[in-house]
């Protein structure tokens, strides 16, 4: 037996507090009840009427709402109240379904709306057919890599690890896992994902990784604009900086790099200290890094930030980097015989 359709009321693009909210000033609620004693540059001050202490509280002007501190009203004391909160106190008892009736038949409000909702359907592939275990992710998430997989032939074991990397890059050092009392480890992790070539590792890992691939690209070109005004007003002399707004130094908030190198991804991690994420389409680039300047530097460098010690770089040209707590996740595809011969 299928699911059965069930239906819903919407107040479809406005519902009726805020077209209140909108229309409405706090003061024409509360007019009898309060007068201002004192106008600041961004809030009034409020007495209420026959009170004896200085002052009530206050009414916000950029969001309109009341404070009070005053227990003696019929309006609720430490809490901003909008327009439509003070009516529903003063003229339901704070019962605010019985006020929503009553100013959606005043008509505010778009008018009710009634949709049917199609029951959600549940994709079901054969536990048998998984390697990787993607029970231990959301229904929602499990739904998507399945419909990926059956869709755009993409492999739900390639999806299942990326998203891993996805959720340890999201993470960073916000937070540890407790192995036992006095025993912590962060929640790195490295994905090397193995298949040969033209088998869809990249789309694969494309289809989970993209929405974070989306916000970094815009980072980096908010980045590269804000340098370039930077570099403008750096520029300017003296007289000409004190005629412009003044511009600081951008700071960079990209937080997924491919290619670059130990010095340069320091230099990030430096101005993002949650996480900066690895990428690489092909890994084999990574391995060869690791001894790409000098015997050991890259890797010792990478088992460092594996095991979350400090990292600190001395150059002789400029100051150094240094970063308390590394976080780098690193993700990328490689062939099976490249992964062998390495």
């Amino acid at each position: 037996e299928l699911p059965k359709k069930t239906k819903t009321q919407t107040f479809g693009d406005l519902t009726p507090w805020d077209d209140f909210n909108q229309r409405n000033s706090i003061f024409d609620i509360v007019n009898n009840d309060f007068s201002i004693v004192a106008n600041h540059s961004k809030r009034y001050v409020i007495k209420r009427h026959g009170a004896s202490s200085p002052h009530s509280g206050y009414i916000f002007k950029d969001s309109g709402c009341m404070y009070l501190f005053s227990t003696g009203t019929i309006y609720p004391h430490e809490k901003l109240i909008s327009p439509f909160l003070a009516y529903a106190y003063k003229n339901n008892n704070g019962d605010l379904s019985a006020a929503t009736k009553e100013i959606y038949s005043a008509g505010y409000g778009s008018r009710v709306v009634v949709k049917e909702n199609e029951p959600e359907e549940t994709i079901v592939l054969k536990v048998d057919d998984l390697i990787f275990p993607i029970e231990i992710y959301p229904k929602p998430i499990q739904n998507y890599i399945i419909e990926c997989q059956q869709t755009l032939d993409s492999s739900i074991d390639y999806m299942g690890c990326s998203l891993l990397w996805l959720i340890s890059l999201s993470i960073g050092n916000s937070m540890v896992v407790e192995v036992k009392r006095g025993w912590t480890e962060n929640g790195v992790v490295w994905v090397a994902v193995v298949g040969k070539a033209g088998i869809g590792k990249t789309p694969s890992i494309s289809n989970i990784i993209f929405p974070l691939e989306k916000i970094n690209n815009k980072e980096i070109s908010n980045y590269i604009k804000e340098y370039e005004k930077y570099e403008h007003y750096s520029g300017l002399n003296k007289k000409e900086q004190e005629e412009y707004p003044e511009v600081s130094k951008p700071i960079k908030k990209q937080f997924i790099a491919n290619d670059i190198t130990v010095e340069a991804l320091v230099d990030l991690h430096q101005q993002s200290d949650n996480s900066v994420g690895v990428f690489k389409d092909e890994l084999a680039g990574w391995f060869k890094d690791m001894n790409k300047y000098k015997q050991g530097s890259d890797l010792e460098f990478w088992l460092s930030t594996w095991s979350g010690k400090a990292v600190n770089l001395n150059r002789l040209s400029r100051a150094g980097s240094f970063v308390a707590n590394p976080f780098i996740p690193v993700l990328g595809g490689i062939q099976p015989s490249i992964f062998n011969n390495f």
